[in-house]
């Protein structure tokens, strides 16, 4: 029988673990890409960075067209950022909101040619205040609210859910 000390045992399995801890770092640090995604790369376009306005006035004077806000929140949200790009001859409006720790919520106005498909969502369309909004849900809990007008898409989107009535009152709460 062989008699291994713990001593010697702890020091073995401790320079083991930190043996698998250096291999683990360099390997993070080599990055495999696969060859589709290089070759996809090519026809990839990082949008432009937000320009950042203090209020709602500076947009509609940079972009040249009404922009709704929110004038409605939900419990312990608050207002963070909002800010413009220029998009195809046109102008995406984002507007952030937070709630501290525990998520956000983003108002979006873009140009109609920019409406996204959502994937992963199940989608239901419901009439309300004379629009048609379509409803993203995922395990029984709404996560975003798209509608659109002849010109734009507007979207309004959430990283934790909401219930349908607070989705009607943020909506109702757009001027």
């Amino acid at each position: 029988m062989i008699k291994i000390s713990q001593r010697l045992l702890m020091f073995f399995f401790l320079s083991l673990f930190i043996g698998i801890g250096i291999l683990g770092l360099i390997r993070a640090e080599q990055v495999v890409i696969p060859q589709e995604a290089v070759e996809a790369s090519d026809a990839i376009e990082l949008p432009q960075p937000l320009t950042k306005v203090s209020n709602v006035m500076e947009i509609e004077q940079a972009v040249g067209y009404s922009v709704p806000t929110l004038t409605y929140l939900p419990t312990s949200y608050e207002f963070e950022s909002m800010g413009f790009r220029e998009s195809k001859r046109s102008y995406l409006v984002r507007q952030t909101y937070i709630n501290p720790g525990k998520g956000h919520l983003i108002f979006e106005q873009k140009p109609i040619s920019q409406k996204e498909q959502k994937i992963g969502y199940e989608e239901k369309v419901i009439n309300f205040d004379f629009k048609k909004i379509a409803l993203y849900s995922k395990n029984g809990g709404i996560y975003e609210a798209v509608w659109e007008t002849p010109t734009y898409v507007y979207s309004l989107s959430s990283v934790r859910p909401f219930p349908l009535e607070e989705w009607k009152k943020i909506i109702l709460g757009l001027q």
